[in-house]
This record gives C-alpha cells, structure tokens and sequence, in this order.
C-alpha cells in the first residue's frame, strides 16, 4: 500500500510557512494508522510530504521517483522488515538517514539494528524523540553531503591535475637538492629514460650536456635565492643513448613536502631548432638561389620576388609587389598555353613550361617555370610558388644548333636539287628560302656579282605576312626571275648591292640606322626596319651576297654569325655547282659539236652522191627543154622532172644547213616574197584540221641572209607550231618591220638597237612552263615522247638566227600558245632574188677546156654543155690520164674544170701540179662536198672559183666564161 500525503492532525495548530521546513518522508511501515501517529509527530516541526510502503517492490519504486530527506521504518512487518530495507538501501548505496520505529526493542535489537545502518531507534511510545532525532540525522546528512563534495572536488580537481601532468606535452619536473623529486612521464620520455630512472640519477647534471652544465647550475642557484624566473633558455641535452638534443627549459621557487624546491618545465625543442635551422638554410637559399622565386596571390598579384627575379627583369622588389604576373608577358605566347596553365594551377596540380616574358625595359627572354599552389591547413589554396629559370641562352643554343643543323641539311637539298634541275637558281632558291624560314624574315634574296660590278639576283623569297603582297621589292624581282630568270641590278642602283663589294657583313635593326649608312635620296629606308647582308666569299673574291631583311625583332649576333658561316658555305656550292654546269654545257656543245660533226660528215657523203645524181638529172633536163619545141607534148614532164630535181637540190641543201656545212650564199630578201614562195610547201607539213594564216606587212625592210637558212627557219618554228596545236588549232606567220628599242636591249644583254624585220610565228596551242621555256633552244632538249623527236629544230633555228646577226624571242603560257619572233636586221638595198632564172643559153665561147670528173654522168654533162657553147673540150675520168693529156696540151688548155674529190688524186693535187707548169692556168673545181677543208684556200690570189652541184647547164656555162674572164696574176699556186 502505498500513500502519499499532505495532512494537518486535527486539534494542532500548523506552524507558519516562515517557521516549519518541508520535509520529504519515505514511511516503511504496514499500519496506515501508525504511519499517520508518525505524520502528525512530525507536523509540529516540519510541513512534511510523505509515502508509505510495505513491500520492497514498493520501496525500489518509490526510491526511483523521488529524493527523500528521512525514512522511517517499522522493525517487524508481515511482508517486510527494517532490516531488510536497510540491506536494500545498502545495496542501493543511497545515503539516506534510517530511523527505526517499533512498538517494543530490547537492547540487541536495537544494536543490530544500528550495525544493519540505521541512524537511531524510537519506541512508539516515545514518538517524541523523533522530531530531535530527524533534525540531527538532517543536520549530519547534510554535513555528511558537503564533505563529500568538497572530497569530490579535491579528487577531481587533483585527477585533473594528474592527468594534466602525466599527459603534458612539456616535461614537467621538481628539483630538491639538485635531484629529482618528480617527473612526468614526458619528462623521461624526452631524455628516453623511465621515470624511476631518471628518478635514481645523482645528479640532474647527469643529463645535461657539458656545455650547458655550467649555465644550468648558475640558473638553479639564482632560483634557490628567489631571483625571478628570466624568459624560458635553450641549453644541450644528452638522451639515454648519448644523442644531442635541443630543450627548452623554465623553473620557478617553490615548495614541495616542506622543503624548497625548484617547479618547472621544459620542452624538445630539437625539431623546431632543427625546423628553425632549415628555414634559415632555405631563407639564404632563396635569397641567394640563381633562379627566381615568385610568390603571388591567388589572382597572381606578387606578394614576394627573390633578388636574382629582380636582377634579372629590372624591377625592385618593392616595384614587383605591385604587378599581376600578367604585366610580364610578352604577348607573343598563344593565350591557350596561358589559359591551360590556369586551369592547371588552380586545380592544385603543379604546372611544368617554358614562358616568354618581358623585362622592365621591354627586352623579351625565355623562362623554364614550375608553378605549384600553397594550400592552407584545410586544404584550399591561398598563393602559388613559381620557380623560374632564364634559359634565354640555352634556347639561343637550341635555336642556333636547329638553325645550323637546319643550314646544313638545307645545303645538302640545294646540291640535291642542283643534280636533279641542273639548275643554279633552284638551289639558290632552296638556300633563301631556308634562311628566310629560319630567322623568321619577311624577305630574302640571294645574287652573284657580275665581272662589270652588277648583281644578278638569282632567287627571291619572301615569307607571310611580312612580304610578298606588300612587298614591291618582292614583286619586282619575281616577275624579272618568272621572265628572265635573273634580275639584274646595275651597280648604281642600290647601295645594298655595292656594300658586298667590300666584303663586310651589313647588319642594322633600324630605319635610322640606314638613315646613318645611306644617302636618303638615293636609297628609301623607310620600308626595312632591319637588314642582315652577308658576303659569298670565295676564297678572297666576293661572288655575291645573301639579302635577308624586315625580321620583326630585329637580328642578333648570333644569327650574323650563323649566316656567315652559312654564306661560306652556299658560296662553294654555288661556286662548284657554277663550274660543273659550266663543264657540262662545256661536255654538252663538245658532244653536239662532235654529233654535229658524225651527222655533218654523213651528210656531206650524201650530198655528194645525190649532187652527183641530180647533176646528171637537172642537167639534162635543162638541156632537154632548150632542145625540144615549146609546143612539144613532152615539154611539161620534162619540166616536171627537172622541178623535182631542183626540190630534192633544196631539200639536201637544207641537209647541208642543218650540218652546218653548206656555203653561206648571203643575198638580199624580202621575208614577205619568201614567205609566199614557201606557203604551198607549208601547208603540206601540216595535218588538214590546222588553219595555217598569214599575216604579212604591206611594206618591209629588206634583209641580207641565205634564203635556205630563212626558209629553214620557217619551217622548223612551223612544225613545232604544228606539234603544239595537237588535233587542231592556228598557226599564224607574222612579218613586220619593228625598232628594238633600250627596254628590249635591257632583256636581251647584247643585243642592239635599231630596225629591224620581224618574222614571227604564232600558235594557240598548249603553250609551255617557264621552266620548259629557259631550256627550248637548248641541244637535244625535247618535249615530245621517245622517237617522236630529235630536240635540234629550235636549236637549229636559234643558230640561224644568230649567224645571220638576229635575235630570237619567245613568249609562252600554259595553255595559252606560244610565239616565237625573230628580228633580222634590215638593210638598204632593194630586193635582188625575185626574179625568175633565166633559161636562155647564154652566148657561145672559145678556148680549150681539161674537164677531169670520176662521175661519168657528170663529166659526160659538162662534156656536152661546154662542146655546146662552142669550146674545144679535153676530158677524162681518170686524174693520171689527165695529167698525160696536160702535158701534150698544157700550152693550148686554158682552163681546168676539174672535181675535187677523185679516186687516186684530188683536184687539187692536180691545180697544184698544172700551176707548176701553167701559172697563169685558170681551174674551177666542182664538188657535192661542202666542207671548206677540201677547197683551196688561196688560188694564186685571185678568187676561190668554185661550183657547187647540182648544177645547171646554163650555170655551168655562165660560171666558165665568168673564169676565163678573170685577170690572170702569173702567181705560183698557194695553199
């Protein structure tokens, strides 16, 4: 049963609120009625709260939802006793006054009860004894409460106290009598002793340094005599296994178990000693690295350069402190290189690069960076480090070693190119190109110098966008290399130019530096802003220069250097490569002249032969037409015959041209008469799908050639017209009279001015390369497939051309046609071949003939021309019977009509002979050879007397008379 109550006993007054003190009371009794007795005992005194119980169920509850002051308990109950509620309160350890209530106790009882825990015993007949006991017991509780408290606070403050110096991180220590009194575990920890060790020690100097003993003792002296503590002293300590370390120490006067004592504490400060050390270490290290040190803030503001960074830019560190790392670039990075480094950095990653940057005075120089992120105690970046280091002259080495290797390499493609083009300005084009590249200029040329001083640039380069399209210098050396294959600069015109000729290096930066160097008025610097020319020296001759200008940050000793070197070089080569194509087209002409001459020689042997042949044919065709009526029916076969003689007479005549062994028979000629005689023929060199067109001037200068040769002329450049037009096409043939004037002198060197006729042929056909064109009138050179040509027609043609003291020119386009012009100089007499042959015989003649000819057909022609024209006539086919036919009639022969090239003895064998006898003896020779080495140089002074054949009968008979009409001299026959 359990009850809780707030009651007044009825027939008491209460006590005031002010008088009476609450009290909570926990009643373990099974009366309700004693409980109350209890209750209303206690109400005089105390405004009670109360509970009572019985069962031990009753009191664990009770127990664990209230605080009680008292319990009061009835010794003996049906269910329960005091005893054992003081064994559960016991076993509770719950300090709460027990006052035994029982109706009656002896003297054991209540011993028992008071060794079982209770305060006091009451009997219930003495109730009055409870109010005192209660306030006594509450009086002891709460006594026995507050000491227990202050036991409490003094256990947890001397745990804390303990714990605070077993767990220090310092060496805490007492001193006595220079020992140990006490230590922490730290204490010994430090010196790598246990705590009773240290404890045992003789003296505390025992674990002192030698060095520091002195000092030690001194302090813990001026501690003893109250001298107050000075600011904390590092001094050497020796650790149980005899190391060095660094400690902190402080102590102060004090007391400990009644006697004096030194307290104090001491730190390993070994670390931080050490720690302090490498910072120093690292702070020289910094300040005195080769290499700059950078620290910024994370929007790259400089917060810290190191000196060799200010020596190296220019800047004071105080005037670095106030740049963004962006003031230092150069501009001249790809800000995608800037922007990944950003990304990079402030990721946290380290970034690895070489940068380059721009000093205080605007000079640029390269730099190897590493950059890495200072991060804070949680992990975020506050600044950055970067570590850079000049490398300026190691990329300067890098680059130099590039170029040079670069050069060298380029040397061996120009020699390369050189063997496959044969061409110098092709090499000389690898080799500026080369130097344009590599020292990043916007301009290069290279030239030889010319025996009178001029310079002829032989290859122009130009790089983007710094020349080319605004580039006239460019321009106007590409289109003369494009045209002419050179650009010639006459000594004058350039002061560039002359400056090879001392053989020193010109190299400037600046427009004002020419402005120094040249007359203004005669050179415009305005357009260079720097220049780097460089000799070609061979030996001690400079040959010429190579021209390099406009790089954007000028030139640098260094590249001088390179490309004198270079230029040493590329001077031999072009020197050698000048030389072995002067030996190979020296080889070339050897080997024409010598094909020229096997061709020559065969077909002079030809021309003889068929001379011989037509001889007999033109011949008695002639003679055949003079002797028939005109009204014959046979008369226009015979002329037929006698026409295709006189074709195949030309035809080896131009054979003979060809070979360049025909007599030159220069006359005057109207090119437009000649063009007309020919046309018919040309027509039939060409295929029916070509137009062939003429273009003739009303009125033209007259010409002094060989007709053959012209002829020649217009029938090589018309099929090579015929060759260009393919399946179909125009050919136009063009006469002119012209006036070559000084611009056409500056092109052609050479030539000369005045008038001139002009013979050209045009074409619309596929036209040629600029290459191709420089090569056309050399020897053997062809366009045309394997057995489609012998590359001699415009060879030929240019020979022609300049035996007769003309010019040639040729304009050309791919697909667009091509023209050849060639000037012939005019002269002042009228034209003289245009008439027609006369076929009349000429007047009859006297005297005695010695005919002497191997050829019967031949010897039997001019047998029968000469009996014809009334001559006494002597002939043989043998040269030893004419020389016994000479001897019985030397005195009446008046003439020798005799072929040069006879089995057994030549004519002229036989003229040296007869002269002996006769001086005064007239000889014409006759021959189908051509070559002068047969003829005789000198025939007693007076002219060469020759015919060619074939001959006609008529000028066989005109060439006789116009012999034996010559003065005779009475001169001994001179070879």
């Amino acid at each position: 049963m359990n009850n809780e109550h707030h009651t007044t006993p009825a027939g008491i007054a209460p006590a005031t609120p002010t008088d009476l003190f609450p009290l909570r009371v926990l009643i373990i009794d099974d009366s309700p009625a004693d409980a109350e007795l209890i209750v209303r005992e206690l109400k005089s005194s105390f405004l009670p709260t109360f509970r009572r119980v019985d069962t031990p169920e009753a009191l664990h509850e009770a127990l664990a939802i209230s605080n009680w002051d008292i319990i009061i308990s009835d010794y003996v109950m049906p269910r329960f006793s005091g005893l054992a509620a003081l064994d559960l309160l016991k076993s509770l350890q719950l300090d709460i006054p027990v006052v035994v209530v029982s109706g009656k106790m002896g003297e054991e009882v209540a011993v028992e009860t008071m060794r079982a825990g209770a305060s006091d015993y009451v009997v219930k007949d003495h109730l009055s004894r409870l109010v005192p006991i209660i306030r006594r017991e509450l009086k002891e509780a709460s006594a026995r409460r507050e000491q227990q408290s202050i036991e409490n606070a003094l256990l947890l403050a001397e745990t804390k106290f303990r714990s605070l110096v077993e767990q220090s991180l310092s060496g805490i220590f007492i001193i006595q009598e220079n020992h140990f009194s006490y230590i922490n575990p730290r204490f010994a920890q430090i010196f790598g002793y246990t705590q009773d060790e240290i404890l045992s020690l003789d003296s505390i100097l025992d674990i002192v340094a030698p060095e520091s003993r002195p000092f030690i003792a001194a302090n813990l002296e001026k501690r003893l005599h109250g001298e107050p503590p000075q600011e904390p002293y590092t001094i050497e300590g020796i650790r149980k296994d005899n190391s060095t370390i660094f400690i902190e120490v402080q102590g102060t006067k004090a007391e400990f178990t009644g006697r004096p004592a030194i307290i104090g504490t001491l730190l390993d400060v070994t670390l931080r000693k050490q720690t302090e050390e490498d910072l120093r270490k690292l702070s020289h290290a910094v300040e005195q690295s080769p290499v700059s040190i950078v620290i910024t803030k994370q929007d790259g503001l400089i917060e810290y350069v190191n000196p060799k960074f200010c020596q190296l830019t220019g800047y004071t560190a105080a005037e670095a402190t106030e740049l963004n790392l962006h003031n230092l670039k150069s501009q001249l990075m790809p800000e995608e290189e800037y922007r990944q480094m950003w990304e990079t950095i402030t990721a946290g990653k380290e970034w690895h690069g070489e940068i380059r940057n721009r000093k205080k005075d605007g000079e640029l120089f390269w730099e190897r960076v590493s950059i890495s992120a200072i991060k804070n105690e949680h992990g975020a970046i506050t600044n950055f480090v970067e570590v850079k280091e000049d490398i300026t002259e190691q990329r300067r080495s890098k680059e130099s070693e590039r170029r040079n290797w670069k050069l060298s390499e380029t040397m061996a493609t120009a020699s390369l190119r050189f063997l496959e083009t044969g061409n110098i300005n092709d090499m000389a084009q690898v080799l500026v190109e080369q130097c344009v590249s590599l020292t990043n200029s916007a301009l290069g040329f290279l030239y030889d110098l010319l025996p009178s001083g001029d310079a002829r640039v032989l290859a122009v380069s130009a790089s983007l966008p710094h020349g080319r399209e605004g580039c006239n210098v460019y321009r106007t050396m590409i289109g003369h290399l494009a045209r002419d294959g050179f650009y010639l600069a006459k000594r004058g015109e350039c002061p560039l130019f002359r400056r090879a000729l001392t053989g020193d290096t010109l190299l400037v930066n600046s427009s004002e530096e020419f402005a120094l160097l040249f007359n203004q008025e005669e050179f415009s610097c305005t357009q260079v802003s720097s220049f780097l020319g460089t000799p070609l020296r061979v030996g001690t001759s400079i040959v010429g220069m190579i021209g390099l200008a406009n790089k954007p940050d000028g030139f640098t000793e260094q590249e001088r250097r390179e490309i004198e070197a270079f230029a040493q070089t590329a001077a031999l080569a072009l020197y050698s490569a000048r030389a072995e194509l002067e030996h190979k087209q020296a080889m070339d002409q050897l080997r024409q002249a010598q094909k020229m001459e096997a061709i020559g020689q065969l077909a002079g042997g030809i021309a003889h032969d068929f001379n011989n042949l037509l001889t007999v044919i033109n011949g008695y065709s002639s003679l055949l037409l003079h002797e028939i009526p005109r009204d014959s029916q046979f008369r226009n076969e015979i002329e037929f015959i006698l026409h295709a003689g006189e074709r195949a007479a030309d035809l080896t005549q131009q054979l003979l041209a060809f070979s360049r062994r025909q007599i030159l028979e220069p006359k005057v000629i109207n090119i437009n008469h000649l063009v007309r005689n020919v046309e018919k023929m040309l027509k039939r060199l060409i295929r029916e799908n070509i137009v062939l067109q003429t273009c003739l001037a009303e009125k033209i200068g007259a010409v002094k050639a060989d007709p053959t040769q012209v002829e020649q002329i217009i029938i090589n450049l018309l099929v090579n017209a015929r060759d260009a037009v393919g399946d179909g096409g125009i050919i136009t043939i063009e006469t002119g009279d012209v006036y070559l004037d000084e611009s056409f002198i500056l092109e052609n060197r050479g030539a000369i001015a005045g008038h001139y006729v002009m013979l050209a042929v045009h074409d619309n056909g596929v036209g040629m390369s600029q290459e191709t064109k420089q090569k056309i009138f050399e020897p053997f050179f062809t366009t045309k497939s394997k057995g489609s040509g012998t590359g001699l027609g415009l060879s030929t043609v240019y020979g022609i051309v300049k035996q007769s003291n003309g010019y040639i020119q040729v304009t050309s386009s791919i697909n667009a046609g091509s023209s050849f012009r060639v000037f012939l100089p005019c002269i002042d007499e009228e034209n003289s071949d245009d008439g027609e042959q006369s076929t009349t015989l000429p007047k009859e003649g006297s005297g005695t003939i010695l005919i002497v000819e191997d050829e019967e057909g031949v010897l039997l022609l001019a047998l029968h021309t000469l009996r014809r024209q009334g001559y006494n006539v002597l002939h043989t086919s043998d040269p030893i019977i004419a020389e016994q036919l000479f001897a019985q009639h030397h005195e009446q022969i008046d003439l020798l009509l005799s072929d040069v090239v006879m089995p057994g003895k030549s004519g002229l064998q036989l003229g040296k002979n007869f002269r002996e006898i006769r001086p005064d003896l007239k000889i014409l020779f006759m021959s189908g050879y051509t070559d002068d080495t047969i003829m005789p140089h000198r025939v007693a002074g007076e002219p060469t007397a020759f015919i060619l054949k074939p001959f006609t009968p008529d000028s066989l008979a005109d060439k006789v008379r116009e012999v034996l009409e010559m003065p005779s001299f009475h001169q001994p026959w001179e070879e």
